[in-house]
């Protein structure tokens, strides 16, 4: 399968051996649903003078990958390629008209790969670590632009207003209204992120729900969407800006050291520039 088949925007999948590739595949499977994108699963094997290596990967690959999303809730399209060469230069090709490039946290002699790619594909490119959180990627050459630009613990708010698992529909309606935000961050027991829920949420099971339907016990759970963007607190309001472009977010959970500690918006960085707290140089103040 080639992206020639494939509609633009697909998520590509870097299928790679590092501790986290199940974690990133189940990740990249949970964006494309949201996108309403395919998943493009691509596998490169070194090149070598015999071909046994990628004849056995052509064999074991798609079944890898389908074990890697066996219990995902709900899946896309997905596509799965395996071919041979330079690992950055095969996956820039792929990457031509993908949305976001998502790989899992790179194992050792492989740190260079997720910069390398950040700084020639068109589309955002995503690393997941072994919890989950997504992280996106700068090339070398933007991060000498954001030198002086803040970071999301400057403008995000915090304490986070948090809803739990268990907590009633009813009571994420209110805490949403009260507050009035587009979405929250739920949280377990140790303040660890497991899911979001928000307006569009809310509105699903409203739609769902028959006018005969008394059920007034419906629970949070029952309703959030996964967690599949969050930020950390020394991450640039710059990538976070292009975050928020690249996708249809209002809003992100900020994790640190697996809590989260706070929630960072479109209106914190509109305040942020209005406060003239990013560069002049962008145009965004005068």
């Amino acid at each position: 399968m080639t992206t020639s088949s494939l509609s633009p925007g697909y998520v590509l999948l870097g299928v790679g051996s590092s501790p986290a590739a199940a974690v990133a595949a189940r990740w990249a499977a949970a964006e494309a649903v949201r996108r309403g994108a395919a998943l493009y699963a691509v596998h490169v094997v070194p090149a070598t003078p015999g071909h046994e290596d990628l004849v056995e990967a052509r064999r074991r690959t798609p079944a890898r990958v389908g074990d890697w999303l066996a219990d995902a809730p709900v899946l896309p399209v997905v596509a799965v390629r395996v071919t041979s060469g330079e690992i950055a230069q095969e996956l820039r090709r792929c990457a031509l008209e993908a949305g976001v490039v998502v790989l899992g946290s790179p194992a050792a002699g492989r740190v260079e790969l997720p910069r390398l790619l950040a700084g020639r594909c068109p589309g955002a490119v995503v690393v997941v670590d072994t919890q989950g959180h997504a992280h996106q990627i700068a090339s070398a050459r933007a991060d000498t632009a954001w030198t002086t630009v803040p970071v999301v613990r400057e403008v995000m708010t915090s304490p986070a207003v948090t809803l739990a698992p268990d907590d009633l529909l009813a009571t994420a309606v209110r805490r949403l209204d009260d507050y009035e935000v587009t979405s929250l961050p739920v949280v377990d027991g140790g303040g660890r992120l497991v899911g979001v829920i928000g307006e569009a949420d809310v509105v699903r099971r409203l739609a769902r729900t028959s006018r005969h339907d008394h059920e007034t016990r419906q629970r949070v759970h029952d309703v959030m969407s996964p967690a599949v963007w969050s930020v950390s607190p020394d991450d640039p309001l710059l990538e976070v800006a292009e975050l928020f472009c690249r996708t249809s977010l209002k809003s992100l959970p900020v994790v640190h050291h697996d809590r989260v500690v706070g929630v960072v918006s479109r209106r914190d960085l509109l305040r942020a520039a209005a406060r003239h707290q990013l560069p002049a140089s962008l145009g965004l103040v005068g």
